[in-house]
């Protein structure tokens, strides 16, 4: 199987790469990093989205407002015509998972 993980953690990364050994693991740990993995290393069949990004030192769009894995959502589903098996939110933000 191919996964695309979205994760400002590296803790997160590196758990990801032991749960899923055996796997193809692509990280990104930014939402621009996220956009060009979909476009040059998809397709995948499972993408896993943290909610909150920015709060690890990795920095995703230097603006107003801060994007989170609501917007990775919405960019998955306008780049790719074929979606992936599964999108699953892993996130210690509740309500902002939820809102994905």
């Amino acid at each position: 199987m191919r996964h695309l993980v979205l994760d400002d953690d590296d803790l997160r990364h590196e758990l990801f790469d032991e749960w899923l050994a055996g796997d193809v693991v692509v990280h990104a740990h930014t939402i621009e990093e996220f956009t060009k993995a979909i476009v040059e290393s998809g397709p995948f069949d499972k993408v896993w989205l943290d909610y909150d990004l920015n709060d690890f030192g990795y920095t995703s769009y230097e603006g107003p407002g801060k994007l989170n894995g609501g917007h990775a959502a919405r960019m998955l589903a306008a780049i790719i015509p074929e979606r992936p098996v599964e999108v699953l939110i892993h996130s210690w933000n509740p309500v902002g998972a939820c809102m994905v």
